[in-house]
């Protein structure tokens, strides 16, 4: 199974930056692992496999599935400003690396789960800014509604699934639970579908990093549904953290380890 990562901060203090880079990285060193077991296996400078890129290495070049890692930090907190590192492995062509496995029994590098509805046209400019920072041979999913299923879809599609972020993600399911009904049953029914999503991001082959926002570190807020909002995001980073193999708290642009 993959690992889970949370990294929190606030407002452009550099999480989807940091959640980006670190899924690249990710991504490269899965490749790297993979192709020195299918080296040491399979082939070598005298086995007469030859490299899927064309390189005189002397090797026949594979590639496997990651793991996963979760990414948390503040409104508009730098989530993806960083131009990821390039991920291909020096022996293996983009179109083999960017391949499904359903498609033709590969998988991709990084799969970017996005759980933003973008309602009005600045939303929407932010997604294309978004868009073109992230390398274009990542796969995007859009899925505002159902992370756990969005996992276990593309958990055995990628050694690394980036979710940005859990923060809209609240968001979204409270506009939709808040009809009709308390405030505490509105949060128990996103809290339970957070746990739901932690779960999946613990149980899938790949890597899972999640990007989050950190809200209770303000003003209360004026309105009861946002402070809704802060506090039911609070208690979903606190379900998350308590999965995860790392938490990063980002200050600055600087993640600070504060689990590990």
């Amino acid at each position: 199974m993959g690992r889970l990562i949370l990294i929190t901060g606030g407002a452009r203090s550099g999480k989807s930056s940091f959640a980006e880079k670190l899924a690249a990285e990710m991504a490269q060193a899965e490749h790297a692992a993979f192709d020195e077991d299918s080296v040491s296996k399979h082939a070598g400078p005298d086995s007469g496999h030859a490299c899927t890129a064309g390189h005189e290495c002397g090797y026949s070049c594979t590639a496997g599935p990651g793991r996963g890692h979760s990414c948390v930090a503040g409104l508009d907190g730098g989530h993806s400003p960083i131009v990821e590192p390039d991920d291909r492995p020096s022996c293996v062509t983009r179109a083999s690396r960017d391949r499904s496995v359903t498609g033709e029994g590969h998988v991709t590098s990084v799969i970017y789960i996005a759980t933003c509805i973008p309602g009005d046209d600045e939303m929407r400019q932010r997604v294309v800014i978004h868009k073109s920072r992230r390398p274009s041979h990542w796969k995007t999913v859009e899925e505002p509604l159902d992370l756990a299923g969005a996992l276990r879809r593309e958990g055995a599609c990628s050694r690394v699934l980036l979710v940005d972020c859990l923060g809209l993600y609240v968001t979204n399911l409270l506009c939709q639970e808040a009809t009709g009904t308390s405030q505490n049953d509105i949060c128990q029914a996103v809290l339970g579908s957070v746990r739901e999503f932690a779960g999946a991001a613990r149980n899938v082959p790949a890597h899972v990093i999640v990007v989050s926002n950190e809200v209770g570190m303000g003003l209360v807020p004026e309105y009861p549904l946002g402070r809704l909002f802060r506090d039911t995001l609070g208690w979903a980073n606190q379900i998350l953290a308590e999965g995860s193999d790392k938490v990063y708290l980002m200050v600055s642009g600087i993640p600070v380890a504060v689990k590990s």
